[in-house]
């Protein structure tokens, strides 16, 4: 999904995996908060998110896709 809305995201509490590409360029997007049950993100599904600055992983994350977060330069 390529969105240049998006700037702050909260993951369900039952999503497990996130599918690739679901934040694509969404270039405005800064804050992403994930939920303690998260499995998986799956392949670019942070690609290209410029903006992106704030993000926790959680425990429970068992698998990072290829190239979920290239060109998220501003990760803290």
């Amino acid at each position: 999904m390529e969105n240049n809305d998006i700037e702050e995201v909260q993951l369900p509490e039952y999503m497990e995996i996130v599918n690739s590409k679901a934040f694509y360029h969404c270039v405005n997007l800064q804050k992403v908060y994930l939920n303690d049950h998260l499995k998986k993100i799956t392949n670019e599904v942070f690609f290209s998110c410029t903006s992106l600055n704030n993000i926790s992983m959680p425990n429970s994350l068992e698998s990072i896709g290829e190239s979920a977060f290239e060109g998220c330069e501003n990760i803290t």
